[in-house]
């Protein structure tokens, strides 16, 4: 249990600040939302506009 207790290994600068966690995680959340969102648009428009050509 030593290992658990005590890791030696993993970066100790540069670390990513614990509150920034859920935010960035939250932030690609959205991201992902607003992506997926503008590709479907762009799929139903295109489908739309070749069924009335």
């Amino acid at each position: 249990m030593e290992f658990i207790d005590d890791p030696q290994f993993g970066h100790k600068k540069n670390r990513l600040p614990t509150f920034l966690v859920p935010v960035l995680m939250f932030a690609v959340l959205v991201f992902g939302i607003f992506i997926s969102k503008l590709y479907v648009d762009s799929v139903v428009n295109q489908a739309h506009g070749e069924s009335h050509e």
